[in-house]
């Protein structure tokens, strides 16, 4: 998450808490940049340098058209306090938390009513941290990937973000995929519409089936989420591996099958050997896309449209 991302939804539930800085009464974004950043650092920090940031340089930190200097984030970083943010937003309402939960928990950040100041102080902790270690503008083309979730950048050894698990609730992100997949396992047993708890009442290859393919699901999604932020380019090299993975099993998805089960299990077969050239994710030495991540991709390619599993030409229907 950029920081720029990260100001737009703590004003949107949070802006009622900044207060006027000058003496025409009138709040300005220097006002918001400084009170948000604030709401995160120790009270007991002295000589704070947050409160010297000109308003025209915090409008453009606040669009994202400038990054924070590092000497700034390095600061903050080294005095933020979860207990502050507690104190900052006391009087939040449970609706404006369960909004503030859900706009982070579509950037993949697993935040809860339990953890709230602690979990988005350390989504800010997070953005610091990379701010700090990798320079702006810095291309994934010329980083090094080490394994074990790190990456070396200029020389510099720096953490990605841990990698995304499936758990038991579904995210809003996983709804197309996972409704596709029920209309396969329904056509497969010619049922009905069924729900993902009906499945537990049917064959026990569908639970394993399904959860295997969000297993595949969350190892694409980890690699979007460990690059997409911290390089300019990471996600445009992202798509570009998701339309070759496209390119390569075109023929595969338009082939005649039995039923959508069987094109389903084809593609996943074939995507695993599809010969990539363009995108720089997919280099052998950087570790980070393998069978698991080009499977994942195919319901990313479903959740963008552009794959349909149950078709009317099959033979088995």
């Amino acid at each position: 998450m950029k920081l720029s991302h990260f100001f737009s939804i703590l004003d949107q539930y949070l802006s009622y808490k900044v207060q006027s800085g000058s003496s025409s009464g009138k709040t300005t974004i220097g006002d918001k940049v400084r009170t948000y950043l604030n709401a995160f650092i120790s009270p007991s920090t002295s000589e704070n340098p947050i409160d010297d940031l000109k308003d025209d340089f915090c409008r453009k930190i606040f669009n994202g058209s400038e990054q924070l200097p590092s000497k700034y984030a390095s600061f903050i970083k080294a005095n933020i306090d979860f207990v502050t943010f507690e104190t900052f937003c006391d009087d939040l309402s449970i609706d404006a938390r369960m909004g503030m939960i859900s706009q982070f928990a579509s950037s993949n950040f697993d935040i809860d009513i339990d953890n709230f100041e602690q979990g988005i102080t350390g989504v800010l902790d997070t953005i610091l941290y990379y701010i700090i270690n990798v320079p702006p503008s810095t291309s994934i083309r010329g980083s090094t990937f080490l394994g074990g979730n790190k990456v070396l950048i200029g020389g510099k050894t720096v953490d990605l973000l841990p990698e995304l698990m499936p758990t038991d609730k579904i995210e809003l992100s996983e709804v197309p995929y996972i409704d596709a997949l029920l209309r396969v396992y329904s056509q497969s047993e010619k049922n009905g519409p069924i729900s993902i708890d009906d499945l537990k009442t049917m064959h026990p290859r569908y639970t394993k089936h399904f959860k295997v393919q969000r297993e595949n699901y969350f190892s694409a999604e980890s690699v979007l989420h460990q690059i997409r932020d911290i390089y300019v380019d990471g996600e445009l090299e992202f798509n570009n591996a998701k339309s070759e993975a496209l390119s390569g099993i075109e023929t595969t998805i338009l082939e005649v099958c039995k039923n959508a089960l069987e094109r389903v299990d084809n593609t996943m077969k074939h995507v695993t050997v599809v010969s990539f050239s363009k995108s720089y994710l997919m280099r052998d030495n950087n570790g980070l896309i393998g069978p698991k991540e080009k499977q994942g991709m195919v319901h990313m390619l479903v959740n963008d449209g552009k794959i349909e599993w149950v078709v009317d030409y099959d033979t088995d229907i």
